[in-house]
């Protein structure tokens, strides 16, 4: 049998500790073709939300930008998507610790049920 191989990512590790978007585009098109020339099965997956922190530079908004940027990439390369961010939205308040971009453990089972799901949608039937 063919084995099988899977890249599974989010958005945060191809565009963390970037300084600008259009940087961030190029960085996560330029991992995106290496990827390619594996031959793995590639799957996104969107960040999940994050509170603002202002101590840390970091705001919510900046992940559905840094979303949307990647979101756009992956398209153009034909990859698939495990949008995350649109999952866990609206249950934040029972799925994610209050002010933290931690979640509640019911909150892992949720991820670990979607990203679950995605990985099993990209493996080939007689993989599943």
């Amino acid at each position: 049998s063919p084995s099988v191989n899977i890249y599974y990512s989010d958005e945060y590790a191809l565009a963390t500790g970037l300084e600008t978007v259009t940087k961030s585009a190029e960085v996560a098109a330029a991992i995106v073709a290496r990827l390619e020339k594996t031959g793995a099965k590639l799957v996104w997956a969107s960040t999940t939300p994050i509170p603002d922190n202002p101590a840390q530079k970091q705001t919510a908004r900046s992940i559905v930008e840094k979303n949307a940027l990647a979101a756009e990439v992956m398209r153009k390369h034909g990859i698939p998507t495990d949008d995350l961010f649109a999952a866990l939205t609206p249950r934040l308040a029972d799925l994610q610790n209050p002010n933290d971009v931690h979640f509640t453990a019911a909150g892992y089972e949720f991820l670990g049920a979607q990203v679950a799901a995605a990985i099993r949608a990209a493996l080939p039937p007689t993989a599943r």
